[in-house]
């Protein structure tokens, strides 16, 4: 019966507003990962000569 419980939660969340304006998260970059990701591009561009 967990199921129907799920859409309680969700009737309840919805009703009362608890979540209005709420924007989803969004993973932003993190700078160690593009300075990496910008090496490796420049390896293999240098590994196709």
């Amino acid at each position: 019966m967990a199921y129907r419980q799920e859409e309680f939660v969700a009737e309840i969340v919805q009703e009362s507003g608890v979540l209005k304006g709420r924007k989803p998260w969004i993973r932003e970059a993190n700078p160690g990962e593009v300075a990496v990701a910008e090496r490796i591009e420049e390896l293999s561009v240098l590994g196709d000569d």
